[in-house]
């Protein structure tokens, strides 16, 4: 198959399609798909999507705490947790949903290119 065709069979798996439904479209084997998901790393919506709501989860576990050992330490320790918490912060802020959906804007407009 040529690239534009991968590109296209692979939109198909990450949208939930099955390997063997990929597989019987572009007429292909099931093992061949199986190489390109493992070797250009395929990963379906809705995994990326409980991937991204654990990481979530995590660091707002992370952010709590901080905010929880700064409340109970003093002095310059304190300071230092204080400073770690503003940094955390500053990063989700860097890091949120604009910039995520931004980043998706971009990598869908590259994929139409390179097609």
């Amino acid at each position: 198959m040529r690239p534009a065709q991968w590109t296209a069979a692979r939109r198909l798996y990450e949208a939930g399609e099955t390997v063997a439904e990929v597989a019987k479209k572009y007429g292909v084997t099931a093992q061949s798909v199986n190489r390109h998901i493992r070797s250009e790393g395929w990963v379906r919506h809705r995994d990326r999507q409980t991937r991204q709501s654990r990481m979530e989860m995590l660091y707002d576990a992370i952010l709590t705490r901080l905010e929880e050992a700064v409340a109970e330490t003093e002095g310059s320790e304190a300071d230092k947790l204080g400073k770690l918490l503003t940094a955390a912060e500053k990063l989700d802020k860097l890091c949120g949903e604009p910039t995520a959906a931004a980043i998706q804007v971009e990598l869908g407009a590259a994929e139409e290119y390179a097609e």
